[in-house]
């Protein structure tokens, strides 16, 4: 089973700062200090609060000793068989975890200032290309960003992020059937993985890709 925390990037009206920064590591305080606003510094906290407390619940420790390692790439990952990805746009975040199986995930605020035609010529893969451009113009902007949080997430799920190339897989992007198709560098890739998409809040896209056999999804709200 999969579980899919949507966070909102505030903090409770009654927070102490002090005792919120001591839920984090010396890690995260740092990272949090470095955070050049208030905005920034108030949904890094809230955020990554709400993360450690629930996967603190789920593996039974205290939120600032969750025993989180980093990849070579930077991944962040719990001891097998455990393994959670994060993500955040905007004012939300998505917390993906599951017992088994890797897995990553993606959050895109649907803002009007990208430029998709842009980005979608340098980064997406030709077959996605042609895919956008065949649609109606009212309909590339949310394909866009579906594209890009399917790959994206399977990106993470294999712990490469964006330097893995995002032009060296392909997804689907249409509305229904979300699906890793094709990755350059290996034949079978695509076949190890499964992909959901959706859109958590009006105006946001997201996409979960998990190592198979697929898995039950279930969706959590969560409260500041």
């Amino acid at each position: 089973m999969v579980q899919v925390w949507t966070i909102p990037q505030q903090l409770p009206a009654d927070a102490s700062l002090p005792a919120l920064l001591a839920e984090l590591d010396d890690a995260g305080r740092a990272r949090h200090a470095r955070l050049v606003t208030a905005t920034l510094r108030e949904r890094y906290l809230a955020t990554h609060v709400a993360a450690r407390r629930i996967l603190g619940a789920l593996l039974g420790c205290a939120p600032a000793a969750l025993p989180i390692r980093h990849g070579v790439h930077g991944k962040p990952a719990l001891p097998a068989p455990w393994s959670f990805n994060l993500s955040h746009s905007g004012g939300y975040a998505l917390l993906a975890v599951a017992h088994g199986g890797e897995l990553g995930v993606d959050i895109e605020q649907m803002r009007a200032d990208i430029d998709a035609a842009a980005i979608s010529a340098r980064y997406f893969h030709p077959a996605e290309r042609a895919a956008l451009a065949a649609l109606a113009a009212d309909a590339r902007r949310e394909a866009f960003f579906r594209c890009w949080t399917r790959k994206e997430a399977y990106l993470k799920a294999v712990g490469v992020g964006l330097a893995g190339g995002l032009a060296q897989c392909r997804v689907s992007l249409d509305h229904e059937h979300a699906a890793l198709l094709e990755v350059a560098w290996d034949p079978a890739e695509a076949d190890r993985w499964w992909m959901a998409s959706w859109q958590p809040r009006p105006g946001y896209a997201a996409a979960l890709c998990v190592a198979q056999p697929r898995a039950a999804v279930v969706f959590h709200e969560w409260q500041p």
